[in-house]
């Protein structure tokens, strides 16, 4: 049975009620003081409409959702569980800024130095995540076509300088 609300005039009082919908539009009496209150009409309607068999709110802009996602088409082909093809799709790739570059030779400078001190004290670094995000930086600068923006290794830093 759907819910209603009905309103008391002469107490000022709302109330919900629990009715078939045959009975919806008849008075009811109030809880408080006994009197007849009539139907509040319900401010927020929510309306839908069926688009390929799913129920779809209105006003309807013709796309789809997925896992919170908006999607320009339902799954139609065959994907993994819980993915779907259109967001699967990775963005383009940007080439690394200079200062990033920078960053990257001054941080594989600083970790080198720090494993052949590690190395003269007989100890060995393992650093997967490390050796992962270089990876992906190098992937990243040789996938834009920057890799001739690294320095070489063991280079002179300062040999850098643009002028």
């Amino acid at each position: 049975m759907p819910l209603y609300e009905y309103y008391c005039s002469d107490c000022n009082g709302v109330f919900e009620l629990l009715r078939p919908v045959r009975e919806s539009s008849k008075e009811q009496p109030c809880p408080e003081c006994d009197r007849e209150a009539k139907r509040l009409m319900p401010l927020d309607i929510q309306t839908f409409t069926m688009r390929d068999g799913l129920p779809r709110r209105i006003p309807d802009r013709g796309t789809y959702w997925h896992l919170g996602k908006e999607v320009a088409r339902p799954v139609n082909e065959a994907a993994r569980a819980w993915e779907h093809p259109d967001l699967d799709i990775d963005p383009p790739m940007k080439p690394p800024t200079p200062e990033e570059v920078d960053a990257f030779n001054h941080q594989l400078d600083v970790d080198i130095e720090q494993e052949m001190e590690a190395a003269a004290n007989g100890m060995q670094a393992i650093q997967p995540q490390k050796n992962l995000e270089r990876a992906k930086f190098l992937e990243r600068l040789v996938k834009t076509g920057g890799a001739d923006r690294l320095r070489p290794r063991g280079a002179d830093p300062s040999a850098d300088s643009t002028d």
